[in-house]
Order: C-alpha cells, then structure tokens, then sequence
C-alpha cells in the first residue's frame, strides 16, 4: 500500500516516543517524593533549632526578625502540603493510558499553580495515541505525518521534562547537605539551651548568628519550586 512504510516508520518512532516519556516521567515523580521526604526532614530540624533559639534569654532583635520569617516560611510550606492534601484527592494527572493521582511530593515540587500545565500535563498516553490515529483516516500519508508531528511534541516535552526533573534533583542535594550540617550543628550548639546571650561569648553568639541565618536558607529551600528560575 502506497506510504505504508512511511506511517510504519513514523507509527514507530511515536511509540519511542511515548516510551521515552513514560521513564523520564516516572523518574521524574520519583524524585518529586523523595525531595517531598527531605522537605518534612528539614522542617523537624528548623524545629530543633526554633526550640534552641527561643530558649535564650535576651535574643537580638535581629534574631526575633530571621526567627519570625524562619516560623513563616515554615507555616507557608505547611500550608502547601495542607492544601497538596486535598488536591491529591482531586486532581488527576492522565499519562502513559493510565490515570494516576497527582502526589504530594509532585504538586509542591512544581507548585500548584502549575499542578497539570506543562510536561506531564501532555495528555498523550502510551500506546492510545497510535490508536487514535488510526482512527482519524485510512491515508497512510496523513497517518504517518500525523505521528511525526506528535512524535516531535513529545520529544519536546522529554526535554523539558529533564530540566524540571535536575531542578528536583538540585533542590533535594542542597536541602539534604543543609539538613545534615544543621543536625549536626544544633547537636554541639544545644549546650547554650536556656542560656542568657548577654553572657555568651562572641564565638557563641556568631555561631548562634550563624544558626539562625542557615536556618532561613533552609526554609526557602523547603518551599522552593523547580518552575522558579
């Protein structure tokens, strides 16, 4: 049949297509969960040192300011995951022929403004498109160019997808070096607990600065997105 090696070939290079995108969607998901898993982490840290701070006695004023933005950025993140919850009930992502429920770790990742736009809210779902193409017409000609041009959306999509997917991996590398030196850190500096900072040495007051300020860095970094750049 005339083009039929044509819509054979572009048929095929469709299927690859989709192939590609289901594992580097699925890795992408994985890594949204286990940042999600870093970010609950790093906020019983910023517990930890919220408890160290406000047991000393005459704080700078400058420490009740970072100390009040660390307790908002905190609240922000909880309320992101508060409000993930429900959409997790609610929103529904379709990929690969499937229906899979948007997670968590996913929608706080991407930020949920974004939730189903972009990558992975493409629609195109594995071995579904091919069908439909069929479909449309008996034309080996437009078949095969049909799925040529669907072929190179999702190669597209693929592209982008990877970029979020190093923007996740960034993320959850910087939260979990800060997370573990903080750990570390607020262990040796827990022997200030319920000290009076006027009677502290300099080296402990700049190591107590020096707490509060990763602090803060450590909090954006709960609630940063990976569209943010």
């Amino acid at each position: 049949m005339f083009y039929n090696d044509f819509k054979n070939k572009a048929l095929n290079e469709h299927k690859k297509a989709e192939d590609a995108y289901e594992r580097i969607f699925k890795s992408f998901i994985r890594h949204c969960k286990a940042l999600y898993k870093w970010r609950v982490k790093a906020c019983s840290t910023i517990d930890l040192i919220l408890i160290l701070i406000n047991s000393i006695a005459n704080k700078p004023k400058d420490f009740e300011i970072e100390i009040a933005d660390v307790r908002l950025e905190k609240k922000t993140f909880h309320e992101t995951e508060e409000y993930s919850n429900k959409a997790e009930n609610s929103l529904k992502l379709t990929a690969f022929g499937t229906t899979a429920g948007v997670s968590v770790g996913t929608v706080i990742a991407i930020g949920t403004k974004s939730a189903l736009s972009g990558p992975i809210g493409i629609g195109i779902g594995a071995g579904t498109a091919a069908v439909s193409l069929l479909k449309l017409s008996y034309d080996n000609k437009k078949i095969g160019n049909k799925a040529m041009q669907e072929a190179i959306i999702i190669r597209e999509s693929i592209q982008e997808l990877k970029v979020f997917n190093e923007r996740v991996i960034s993320i959850r590398r910087k939260i979990i070096l800060l997370n573990l030196k903080l750990r570390v850190y607020c262990i040796f500096m827990n022997r200030l607990k319920d000290a009076n900072y006027k009677e502290l040495s300099e080296k402990d007051r700049l190591r107590l600065g020096t707490l509060v300020n990763n602090a803060l860095i450590l909090t954006h970094l709960i609630n940063e997105k990976v569209d943010s750049e």
